[in-house]
């Protein structure tokens, strides 16, 4: 754990009963920031795990046998958590699922089957009860979260100034701060389509190139930050003037990124050059340029940053 400017290292090590045996794949705090959720993979029995973030005690954890966690997502009223798990789900077909878990004491309330194949992106949440799910097979599902169920899916038609013939592969979605765009990021054909959200279908796009990864959104809505494994480098897209306005070159392949809640800077988790592991980069999203970097004892699979301006600080008064 980091301060913003990536200094002041803190080591959280995850304390339970039973040796963990995978990885932390993705990782997001909670709504208040006192604890955090960690989903184990890459292979199944996908484990799903909320930590204090303290001490690293493992609070509660979630088990999926044959499948693994994918994305997550907390409500706006942080009383559930949404994670998308791909798995067998008992037929020769992977399917992709969102489940739905309390936060109060972790109980899987419920799941929405949603994808004929992997889930590939999850966005946040609209009006705060629609969720979006980007779907391997080129398809948009829109899920009610508040009843539970999957309300359409739509495949994605060629967007019209993009080649007909290009396939998407969606790789990851994000979801407009006015909730009319949904954004979806294109691992195969290297575009953002602007999907209308009411008719889920692609109206603009704009080229990042193949092998675009992930996209985080700035706060205001009008950056987004799109980490790119095909060229070992971090794109920075003016959204409105459908524009790169940067491209921030990497020491090896980022794997995930996530912007601060103020806007102004980017963190990205990249691969290490030589015998490094990995590194988290910070990048200034208003000079366009990395501004800082440390190199990592392990390779960093997850970037998730303070779901607030500040650290929540407890006073006493003594008048």
């Amino acid at each position: 754990m980091l301060d913003a400017g990536l200094g002041q290292a803190d080591t959280l090590l995850l304390t339970t009963a039973a040796p963990l045996e995978q990885p932390v794949t993705h990782v997001q705090f909670a709504h208040g920031g006192t604890s955090l959720y960690a989903a184990l993979g890459p292979t199944p029995p996908g484990v799903l795990l909320r930590v204090r973030r303290i001490d690293g005690t493992v609070l509660e954890q979630a088990v999926f046998p044959t499948s693994i966690v994918t994305a997550l997502a907390l409500s706006p009223d942080a009383r559930s958590l949404v994670a998308a798990v791909v798995g067998d789900q008992g037929t020769t077909q992977r399917t992709g699922a969102l489940y739905f878990i309390s936060s109060d004491g972790f109980r899987q309330e419920a799941h929405v089957a949603v994808c004929h194949g992997p889930v590939r992106g999850l966005s946040g949440f609209f009006a705060r009860e629609k969720l979006y799910v980007a779907c391997e097979d080129d398809t948009v599902a829109e899920v009610d979260a508040k009843l539970r169920l999957l309300v359409r899916a739509a495949a994605l038609a060629p967007e019209p100034t993009a080649p007909a013939s290009d396939p998407c592969l969606p790789s990851d979605i994000a979801l407009s701060r006015n909730g009319t765009i949904v954004f979806v990021l294109c691992g195969a054909s290297g575009r953002i389509l602007y999907v209308d959200r009411v008719v889920l279908q692609p109206f603009d796009s704009v080229d990042v190139g193949a092998g675009a990864s992930q996209l985080a959104l700035s706060p205001n809505g009008r950056w987004a930050v799109v980490t790119h494994t095909g060229r070992d480098e971090v794109l920075v897209v003016d959204l409105r003037r459908r524009l790169v306005t940067a491209q921030v070159p990497t020491p090896g392949r980022p794997y995930a990124v996530a912007v601060g809640s103020d806007g102004r800077w980017a963190y990205v988790a990249a691969e290490g050059a030589d015998s490094e592991p990995g590194v988290l980069l910070q990048i200034d999203l208003q000079g366009r340029r990395s501004t800082a970097q440390i190199a990592m004892p392990y390779r960093v699979t997850g970037v998730s940053v303070w779901p607030g301006s500040k650290s929540p600080v407890m006073r006493w008064s003594t008048r």
